[in-house]
């Protein structure tokens, strides 16, 4: 069972809504302009706001408080992020479950060559009198949204949420070559080399079955944008199947892609739906479309 319409969940966390948006009245620096948005906010909050990564201009993230700013140009104020250790950031948190931002460049658990520097290991800092559960993965280079179970209660739960498929995660994807299916669906049987890379299999010996839902969102200069609905939760799943489909991931030499123009890889978790353990409440967790993919996709939802 997937969950299909998120407006009609009892809580829904949406972190691609900007908590402000306003035209800029005229021509100066991005502070000024703030000064002049906010005029009870303080230079040094307003400096803040920029260092925490919350001002747009024309959906442009602005590091600088010098940045020139042209009247009409539209200024956007994120809402206040909860960061922890290492950019990962809080999206919500209670006795059973924390859902995180897991940046890039970070694993989500340990392994045998690193056992600290993970999102679970640094989550265990945060909530020292609880025990920490991963309950799935994201690869390394992929950014997005996750939870952690704080209770074996809560482990148990989404464990069985996962097997059931009853969890809906979408994933925002760029390709190489340009999609001639608008929608699709991959399935396979996938399975594990001794280098740990995924393959697919035409014998369900030692492999497991992989289905993932695509949809071409646009197409753009050899690529294309896609949204994957995972029904099952593979490793390296929608890798995998998008190189055997000819388009490989951008960024993934893994598994065949020879162009990189982000510098990262060109997957990123979305959205997360789950129904909460204690109260069956169904949540919904969104995070914002990374700017690189934006740059290279100018029309794509935000």
């Amino acid at each position: 069972m997937f969950f299909q319409d998120p407006i009609s969940y009892n809580v829904c966390q949406n972190i691609r809504k900007s908590k402000m948006a306003a035209k800029a009245s005229k021509s100066a620096t991005i502070l000024e302009i703030l000064k002049d948005l906010y005029p009870d906010s303080s230079n040094s909050s307003l400096r803040k706001w920029i260092k925490h990564k919350r001002v747009f201009v024309d959906n442009l993230l602005i590091l600088r408080s010098d940045y020139p700013v042209t009247e009409g140009m539209e200024i956007e104020l994120d809402r206040k992020k909860s960061y922890f250790k290492e950019d990962i950031e809080i999206l919500y948190e209670d006795p059973d479950v924390s859902v995180i931002y897991k940046p890039i460049k970070l694993l989500s658990v340990a392994t045998d060559s690193e056992k600290t520097r993970t999102a679970h290991d640094l989550l265990k800092t945060r909530y020292p009198k609880k025990r920490v559960y991963p309950v799935h993965r994201l690869d390394y280079e992929t950014s997005g949204v996750m939870v952690f179970a704080l209770s074996k209660d809560a482990r148990e739960s989404l464990k069985k949420q996962f097997e059931e498929r009853s969890i809906k995660r979408i994933y925002e994807v760029i390709v190489e070559n340009e999609m001639t299916d608008p929608k699709g669906k991959w399935e396979h049987f996938l399975r594990e080399d001794g280098n740990y890379k995924m393959h697919i299999s035409e014998s369900e010996e030692n492999a497991k079955k992989a289905i993932t839902f695509f949809e071409t969102v646009e197409l753009k200069k050899g690529r294309s944008f896609l949204r994957c609905t995972l029904q099952t939760g593979r490793k390296n799943q929608i890798r995998a199947q998008a190189a055997h489909a000819g388009h490989p991931v951008i960024g993934d030499t893994k598994y065949g892609a020879t162009t990189n123009p982000i510098a990262r890889l060109g997957l990123h978790a979305a959205s997360l739906g789950f129904t909460h353990p204690r109260s069956e409440k169904k949540l919904f967790f969104s995070y914002k479309t990374p700017l690189m993919f934006k740059r290279l996709f100018k029309n794509i939802d935000q």
